[in-house]
């Protein structure tokens, strides 16, 4: 994306406040925040906290979010797909708003 003198605009990591902390955005663009994650995807305590903090982004569209991917580059376990859902359904999020691009 270009600014109005044709230079490359910067889209790359951004911080964003939750009410539940800091929350580290690896791409935004056009109300889309995309988040890398290379090597597998095991359900740990970082990763419960980063999916909460990405569904009360959602749900406030903080910085205008309308829609999250997490592209997922060297597989997951079937329990974060199931965490995020269950927290999805728990706060009446659509599951087209947060997806997992695999």
């Amino acid at each position: 994306m270009k600014d109005h003198e044709g230079k490359i605009k910067n889209s790359a990591k951004k911080v964003i406040q939750t009410s539940d902390g800091p929350r580290f955005i690896d791409n935004l663009l056009n109300g889309v925040a995309r988040e890398i994650k290379s090597g597998y995807l095991a359900l740990n305590s970082d990763i419960k906290k980063q999916i909460i903090r990405d569904l009360l982004i959602l749900k406030a569209q903080i910085q205008g979010i309308d829609k999250i991917e997490w592209h997922i580059l060297g597989g997951i376990d079937d329990k974060v797909i199931e965490f995020a859902r269950n927290e999805m359904m728990t706060r009446s999020i659509s599951t087209e708003l947060f997806k997992f691009i695999i």
